[in-house]
């Protein structure tokens, strides 16, 4: 299946090289024309988010300046909820000629019915998933989920291993964008 656009979601603490490259696979093996990195203003299962959102949103625009096909959108803002379900419903209501994807990985798999509005979900959204070596995908728990499995190499970048880096004063070149390093680095001092 090809979409218009494929949604990224998450808080983004900060932006790094693996969410990058996930971006540019999913444009690469034309999952979507567009990739969408939505960062949320309440995410309901991290509780301790560094930056605000218009920063992280920000460093996200900067660091897809250079790439044609992956954008950021605020359509996640402090005025929403944080739950995918509403973020899926304003797009579809704002844009409803585009189709759409929302892309997880297979970690969110045996949770995901415990989000918000879960049966809104099933019967509304279509979900990119993406394998993870540590996560068997329970297929029972996929029935009646309108879903594509794309095997992509992931990125082991965590934004956690962002912070602590730049804590301990290590280099994170290899870790964020070339446009943010400087800045990654001076906000999560």
């Amino acid at each position: 299946m090809h979409f218009d656009y494929a949604i990224i979601g998450g808080s983004f603490d900060p932006f790094h090289r693996g969410h990058l490259h996930l971006g540019k696979e999913l444009l690469s093996r034309h999952i979507a024309t567009s990739i969408a990195y939505v960062p949320c203003a309440n995410h309901h299962f991290k509780k301790c988010i560094t930056l605000s959102f218009g920063i992280r949103l920000a460093l996200i625009q900067k660091s897809l300046d250079q790439y044609p096909g992956l954008v950021a959108w605020d359509y996640d803002s402090t005025n929403y909820s944080g739950y995918t379900a509403d973020l899926m419903l304003r797009l579809y209501q704002s844009h409803p000629s585009l189709t759409f994807t929302f892309v997880i990985g297979a970690d969110n798999i045996a949770q995901l019915s415990q989000w918000y509005n879960y049966r809104w979900l099933v019967d509304h959204v279509h979900f990119t998933i993406l394998p993870r070596p540590e996560y068997k995908i329970d297929q029972h728990l996929l029935e009646g989920l309108r879903h594509e499995v794309i095997d992509i190499p992931l990125s082991q970048i965590s934004s956690a291993e962002v912070r602590k880096s730049v804590q301990k004063g290590l280099s994170i070149d290899h870790l964020v964008p070339t446009e943010i390093v400087d800045e990654v680095r001076r906000l999560y001092v």
